[in-house]
């Protein structure tokens, strides 16, 4: 049995409280940011780096290197604590990519044939069918598990697949009538830790893709959960699946929790949290009453053990649009600007300030994030386009919401509120509004 639930900021009645709590923020007290260095190459060459994924003990990230002005570009794999870094470079016209990275330094991904990518330098194809090709997309704890999706040279159809300690497994794909779509192939992006779970997609005639899970079972197979079923319809007109863009963008660790992208025909792309263990899908609506500005649309890109999701909102037309990354945590009504809920990360809000700003990794406690943004001071413009990428550490942020609340604890005239502008005598587990006796407030949560 599905269960829908649509958080759009707030009711009337929230609105009307927050709006009489204008300035409201988040506290925190000791988030830092680490810029990563641009990289060079054997040959003198510099390039700007995208970084695209972190290591879940945040000591590597891994990602995307390019150089515009000389049309050059590699893979990187980056040592966040010691600032040292390998890099290849595109070794044909296919491109080069790097997903996911373990705690090990190790990143899967693809440059010219599938592989394996190490911090050490040492690069190791994966296994495959003659005549076929693949991109690996996500990886398992210790690197054992690696899925993605492997096609033959002659028909290019795509299929999910796993490798376990190095042999490739297709993953099962149902046929179009139990898939309720005409399946012409799959795709795997993300596993959990332990890969007993894996999430990507089915393919239609379209090549359009919908969520599924593969679920590891007790003999070590792999049977397909066809989750988009209760939610999707091909143009969105079924009033009990209204979506007819169905995608995931992130997988917890722990494999308890999907991030997802999903679209209502003709309007904003929403950010979307689905429960794997109870079936619920939790929408964000963006209603304009946070941070969030009306019908912007926002795509999802990460998720942590606990829930909390990663996006970037998008806002403006095509040609001159603003990006810029929030952060919605499991619990909360609304997600909010990383920005505004950190305003001493002075370096991230001025990449914020230039509206090319991609958050994209998270590690599994949700105290590490990664991304690139695009970055003015390097001299870019015009067609010429230089990223800076970075680590952003939200230590004490959970910490400092709560000693909100201490420090004015013994403190005259302080006023507790719900969320929905209720007052009580002291805070309750979860959002609150505190407000203090000089008549400022914050927002606190208590875990």
């Amino acid at each position: 049995m599905k269960n829908f639930t649509f958080c759009g900021g707030f009711s009337m009645c929230r609105s009307m409280f927050v709006a009489a709590f204008a300035g409201i923020s988040l506290a925190a007290s000791a988030q830092t940011m680490q810029v990563l260095n641009s990289i060079t190459d054997a040959d003198g060459t510099t390039y700007s780096l995208m970084s695209q994924a972190i290591s879940p003990n945040h000591k590597y990230v891994a990602g995307r290197a390019m150089n515009y002005e000389e049309m050059k570009y590699g893979v990187f794999v980056y040592d966040v604590e010691a600032g040292n870094y390998y890099f290849q470079g595109d070794v044909d016209m296919m491109g080069s990519d790097l997903r996911a990275v373990t705690d090990a330094g190790i990143a899967v991904g693809y440059n010219g044939s599938p592989e394996t990518l190490s911090i050490d330098g040492t690069s190791t194809p994966l296994s495959l069918p003659e005549g076929y090709m693949a991109r690996p997309q996500g990886v398992g704890a210790d690197a054992n598990v690696i899925v993605g999706s492997y096609y033959s040279e002659m028909d290019f159809i795509s299929h999910a697949c796993v490798w376990r300690d190095g042999e490739l497994e297709q993953l099962p794909e149902p046929g179009a009538e139990e898939a309720g779509i005409e399946v012409t192939g799959s795709e795997a992006y993300y596993t959990s830790a332990d890969g007993s779970v894996i999430a990507g997609t089915l393919l239609d005639v379209y090549g359009m893709g919908v969520f599924v899970l593969w679920n590891q079972q007790a003999d070590g197979t792999y049977v397909c959960d066809l989750v988009y079923k209760d939610y999707f319809s091909s143009d969105g007109s079924d009033t009990e699946r209204p979506y007819n863009y169905f995608m995931p963008a992130g997988l917890s660790q722990n494999g308890k929790y999907a991030a997802l992208k999903v679209g209502i025909p003709e309007l904003e792309q929403r950010m979307a949290r689905y429960d794997i263990e109870t079936g619920e899908l939790e929408v964000y609506v963006a209603d304009g009453s946070g941070d969030i500005p009306e019908s912007a649309s926002i795509e999802s890109s990460g998720i942590s053990d606990n829930g909390t999701v990663i996006g970037n909102c998008f806002t403006g037309m095509v040609q001159m649009q603003t990006i810029n990354p929030c952060i919605w945590k499991n619990g909360e009504d609304a997600p909010q600007l990383i920005s505004k809920m950190c305003p001493d990360l002075t370096d991230f809000v001025a990449f914020d300030d230039m509206g090319g700003n991609f958050i994209l990794g998270i590690t599994p406690d949700g105290r590490y994030l990664t991304g690139y943004a695009y970055d003015t001071g390097k001299g870019g413009s015009g067609l010429v386009f230089d990223y800076t990428s970075y680590v952003v550490d939200l230590e004490d942020l959970a910490t400092g919401i709560k000693s909100a609340v201490t420090s004015t604890a013994d403190g005259d005239g302080i006023e507790y509120y719900t969320i929905d502008g209720v007052r009580v005598n002291t805070p309750a587990k979860g959002l609150n509004i505190v407000k203090k006796a000089d008549g400022s407030t914050v927002k606190v949560v208590i875990k």
